[in-house]
């Protein structure tokens, strides 16, 4: 290595300048004519170190340029090294590359948070130098995350794609000598973050102010798992805290400024009903343009128009829904949290949270052009990302399964990445789950199923335990035995793919196929008796038809079973579903005047709208028909022979798979021989299994069971009956007289005195239930079978 001397330049810099001794063989005029060019043009000038490279002597340096760009001194740079003699470069200190600099800066080590309290780290982004606007410098600072204690009272939340782990780039980490803001930044280290973070870092508004910012991979020391699971829990509190979250989508693309003045456009043209998902158009500046373009506009907010698949609109809207922020999985906490404050960037344009979702559900109830080759997966990401805006409406079980399709680099994230927006009935989860990343994955969602389960008001619901690692223990119902599947089609409203083949003079004479929808509900009347009064002998005054229509609806997502408060246009009832399963039976594709015939509106509406909850309902999922009579909706993993159990403690039936115990290996049972070990294949919805009847039984004459909206404004089941009007919560099979306790802790239902025990009984006092256990269903003489699932 050679040695470094120090060189006094002709006029003062402000800094020590190094320069390499003559003895290395290299002319020391030279070096003193190379060092001197570089300080003539830099405001700052510090020789970092220098090595040989194959022969080469490189020379680190770290300038800070005044007005003239990297290109501009190598040029000048590399004319003075015109000349025969071991090549000299003077490698400049810049992000986006690995340079000698970077290699010889220290790498900055995390000190650990302090014990106690709520400890957080924040970033301030530095003032970005005009001549290297891609060097990204920041000095990272421990304070306390209360509001009365933080360090600055206002930050900012950053919401990004990590994106390649192993695409990474280097910024700048310095101390600050003196208060922020100063000019004398010391001891720089570098720090590595992926490529996607120092892309977001370099596109952030206010180049040129210091920006205090919240930024996971920077702020939390992602190599101290401890740390990473005490920060996990307070990314809750962190985004409800930040002034701002700011979600990076990524740079611009040729169409992105397009589909950002959409989003625009059409926020400012809609109105939502977030209690209905009612979308009201409204008059705009968009709506006042010249004729034509009003026109166009109109049909763009046309609920049920087809807009092009292929033209410029849509395709760029398709592009910014498929960006990878929308699928990732942290950004449905982050977003949810910070929903009034947040705020999505593209590029250099901008749109507030709370407009943008509105055109996200808008965009997802918008009718599709058929004739789209990707169809399908176009109704997916509408649906993906209508899903991250109005996700706060919906049970636990919905919103793990919206999680399902998702993006984490830690499957662990898939429990630990909801905590912070989990449904107001499931909150206490929070309390009982406490993140760490060294558990194995299957252990994290054990923990997940127990803490569930337990978590109603503080009383568990089950006598369940984790009999070995990975076998969970629990008692419940083996009720069916299935024998046909039949797999619903990932396409409910079909093209005909011939349409667009002119090449093919016999076209005309090749049968169309018929909708997928119309073939699978004629491939099902094949199997079952879907005439008006065909009973179903699984529930009291139903029928084999209706059976089919809850499968379709998702188990009773109708209108039937959903109170007015909560009700809103764009769920179908049973009639409904009825209308569109006779219209399948009907349709014969042969019969050219009924395929030319135009269905009236309010069929044609009815067929598009239980198609649209079919094909939600339906995604990966298959129809079950049970050797007892049932018909329901399932896993389309989901086989013959496959048993559907109902398990204390869950919300809905299981299909099981039974399994064979060899020793410490378990495998598919061949037999039908009874065992006590199954695999969970998922869980089902069947007609006459969904509201606890293999339990509890049928529910009396006139009750039906509705989903109302409870006082604390979440959606719950309550009982309502018909004869007299009367909505309650307390299932009316149930023997409440069993389970009155003396603990409001340890209670599930609640009930006020009535007026007539007021008067009769002079008391006002509140009676407490506990939630029914194993021993109340022995009690009642169900026979429950204690169960091993792995």
């Amino acid at each position: 290595m050679p040695r470094l001397a120090r060189h006094k330049p002709n006029r003062p810099l402000g800094q020590e300048l190094y320069d390499i001794n003559s003895n290395v063989g290299l002319p020391g005029e030279l070096l003193t004519r190379l060092v001197l060019l570089a300080a003539n043009r830099a405001t700052e000038f510090q020789v970092i170190g220098c090595t040989e490279i194959g022969g080469d002597l490189i020379l680190s340096t770290w300038l800070t340029l005044r007005e003239v760009s990297y290109s501009a001194v190598h040029i000048e740079i590399l004319t003075v090294l015109e000349k025969p003699h071991r090549s000299v470069s003077i490698v400049l200190a810049r992000s986006g590359s690995r340079s000698v600099a970077f290699d010889l800066m220290d790498r900055y080590q995390y000190k650990p948070l302090s014990p106690g309290g709520k400890q957080i780290r924040l970033v301030v982004v530095h003032p970005r130098v005009p001549s290297r606007p891609e060097e990204i410098r920041v000095t990272i600072f421990e304070t306390p995350l209360e509001a009365e204690s933080r360090l600055w009272s206002t930050f900012m939340a950053l919401s990004y794609v990590w994106g390649d782990a192993n695409n990474r780039r280097d910024l700048i980490v310095v101390d600050l000598k003196d208060e922020m803001g100063a000019d004398h930044l010391t001891s720089p280290k570098r720090l590595s973050v992926t490529a996607n973070l120092m892309e977001a870092l370099t596109h952030l508004p206010w180049p040129d102010k210091h920006s205090i910012l919240w930024i996971d991979a920077i702020c939390i020391n992602q190599e101290d798992m401890d740390e990473r699971a005490q920060q996990v829990k307070l990314m809750a509190e962190i985004y409800t805290s930040a002034s701002h979250v700011l979600a990076w989508l990524g740079p611009p693309t040729h169409d992105s400024n397009l589909a950002m003045n959409l989003l625009h456009r059409i926020s400012d043209s809609i109105d939502v009903d977030w209690k209905s998902f009612e979308i009201r158009t409204k008059d705009s500046k968009w709506s006042r343009e010249s004729a034509s373009a009003s026109m166009y506009f109109q049909l763009l907010l046309d609920i049920d128009f087809n807009l092009p698949w292929n033209g410029p609109e849509s395709q760029a809207l398709e592009s910014l829904f498929n960006r990878p922020w929308f699928e990732r999985l942290w950004i449905r906490q982050e977003i949810t949290l910070g929903a009034e404050r947040a705020v999505l960037i593209c590029g250099s344009s901008s749109i507030e949270w709370t407009a943008f979702r509105k055109v996200a559900v808008f965009l997802n109830k918008k009718s599709k052009d058929p004739s789209h080759p990707r169809i399908e997966s176009w109704r997916a990401r509408t649906a993906l990302v209508a899903d991250s805006c109005i996700h706060q409406r919906i049970w636990l079980g919905q919103l793990l399964r919206q999680m399902q399709r998702t993006a984490c680099t830690d499957a662990r994230d898939r429990v630990y990445g909801i905590l912070g927006i989990l449904p107001y009935e499931s909150r206490g989860l929070a309390d009982r789950i406490r993140p760490d990343y060294r558990k194995p994955v299957v252990a994290v969602y054990q923990e997940l199923l127990l803490a569930e389960m337990a978590c109603a008001d503080g009383q568990s619901a089950v006598t369940a335990f984790c009999a070995t690692e990975g076998t969970l223990r629990l008692k419940g119902v083996l009720v069916a035995t299935i024998v046909d599947t039949l797999e619903f089609p990932p396409l409910i409203i079909g093209k005909n793919e011939n349409e667009n083949d002119d090449k093919d003079d016999n076209v005309a004479d090749q049968p169309r196929p018929l909708p997928p929808i119309v073939a699978f509900i004629q491939e099902t009347a094949a199997k079952l008796d879907l005439s008006d009064t065909a009973p179903y002998h699984r529930s009291r005054g139903s029928t084999v038809l209706e059976a089919l229509c809850y499968a379709f609806s998702g188990g009773g997502h109708l209108t039937d079973h959903i109170s007015e408060q909560v009700i809103n246009t764009q769920t179908p009832s049973m009639a409904q579903f009825k209308r569109l399963v006779k219209f399948a039976l009907e349709f014969k594709q042969d019969d050219v005047s009924a395929r030319e015939r135009e269905l009236d509106t309010d069929l044609k509406a009815d067929v598009r709208l239980c198609s649209g909850q079919l094909l939600v309902a339906g995604r990966e999922r298959a129809l079950l028909v049970t050797r007892e009579g049932y018909v329901g909706a399932g896993p389309a993993a989901a086989q013959p022979g496959d048993k559907i159990a109902v398990m204390l403690g869950c919300m809905r039936p299981l299909v099981l798979r039974q399994q064979e115990r060899l020793g410490d290996f378990t495998t598919t049972s061949e037999t039908d021989h009874d065992t006590s070990t199954y695999t969970v294949v998922g869980p089902c919805n069947a007609h006459g299994l969904n509201w606890g009847e293999a339990l509890l039984g049928p529910l009396p004459d006139g009750v039906t069971f509705i989903w109302s909206l409870s006082p604390n404004g979440d959606v719950g089941p309550t009982f309502r009956n018909s004869h007299t009007g009367e909505e309650t919560v307390a299932d009316p099979r149930i023997d409440w007289d069993l389970l009155k306790t003396d603990s409001k802790d340890g209670s599930f239902v609640q009930r006020e005195a009535t007026v007539a025990e007021v008067i009769l009984l002079e008391t006002d006092e509140v009676t407490y239930y506990r939630r029914p256990d194993a021993g109340y269903f022995e009690r009642k003489g169900v026979s429950l079978r204690t169960l091993d699932l792995v």
